[in-house]
């Protein structure tokens, strides 16, 4: 499963201050999101992505993150 998951995503971003820090905006605006996703959704933030994929609802809730659901893909 690790290789499968290293081979779509060979460039995995960083997560430095900058994320960290939108990371606790984002739970401070959302405080019922898991912390994990609030650094996942720092992290397309951060770097003006197009959006997360993710069955997750919670990400519908935070401005400026768009999510794809996987069975729609």
């Amino acid at each position: 499963m690790f290789d499968r998951l290293r081979t779509g995503f060979p460039s995995p971003f960083a997560v430095t201050t900058q994320e960290a820090d939108l990371a606790r905006d984002v739970l401070y605006s959302h405080p019922t999101i898991a912390p994990r996703d609030a650094i996942h959704a720092a992290v397309v933030l951060a770097h003006g992505l197009e959006g997360i994929i993710s069955a997750d609802c919670g990400f519908d809730e935070i401005s400026g993150v768009t999510r794809f659901d996987p069975k729609d893909l």
